[in-house]
């Protein structure tokens, strides 16, 4: 495995923030050379802040128009910004990038835009892109009510694509003592089958989480 995927269960639940902190844990691990992918950011103003953001984290050398090849204004669908501005989003330019980006670096972060059924153009989701790169999938579940069907659909449409599931990552992304919030972790270790690589928690400590989600990925890695 050179690389993997980072999706969510919706827009919104902190991809970028568990990414920004896998980078950072990945360096602090002795991988000399982390490297980021965000093929797609939309809601893009002037600089793809969350392309920014896993690139100052990672020290990738590479420069931001290599890490986010495709940026768009409108904060909607990649499919639809592109529609918008008439630009298609061409898979083989983001699979040039990503081998581009593997060839000098040991470890590769891919960052999706919303969750893996997000069409990037019209013929292919995020799920199809991780099938081209030949990538594992970590899934960021927003700690919230509602999320465990999220999550559930979501693992159902990677088996159905196919697609190697490492595990669940739920990320308390705002304060919710709700008993729907609080059941989230526990339903889905019960239904899903799939690895609950681990919690972070609100204000909590995200780099000593981060840290223990890093071991666990790279022991699929190596």
């Amino acid at each position: 495995m050179k690389g993997f995927l980072i999706t969510g269960t919706d827009t919104g639940i902190g991809k970028t923030y568990v990414g920004v902190h896998l980078a950072k844990a990945f360096l602090n691990q002795g991988i000399k050379k982390v490297g980021v992918f965000k093929p797609v950011e939309t809601g893009v103003l002037d600089i793809p802040q969350d392309a920014l953001a896993l690139k100052e984290a990672a020290q990738c050398c590479e420069g931001l128009e290599v890490v986010c090849p495709y940026t768009f204004r409108d904060p909607v669908a990649p499919y639809v910004a592109s529609k918008r501005e008439g630009r298609p989003i061409l898979l083989s330019i983001l699979q040039d990038t990503y081998q581009r980006i593997a060839e000098r670096h040991e470890m590769i972060i891919v960052e999706t835009a919303g969750g893996l059924m997000v069409p990037i153009n019209e013929k292919a989701s995020y799920a199809d892109l991780a099938l081209l790169l030949k990538l594992p999938v970590v899934v960021v579940v927003g700690k919230r009510l509602g999320a465990i069907n999220h999550a559930l659909l979501t693992i159902e449409t990677a088996k159905a694509k196919k697609l190697d599931l490492l595990g669940f990552v739920i990320n308390e992304f705002q304060e919710d003592t709700s008993p729907g919030a609080a059941s989230v972790e526990s339903v889905l270790k019960e239904f899903s089958n799939v690895p609950v690589l681990g919690t972070v928690h609100y204000q909590g400590d995200a780099s000593r989480v981060a840290s223990v989600l890093s071991e666990k990925i790279l022991e699929f890695a190596y």
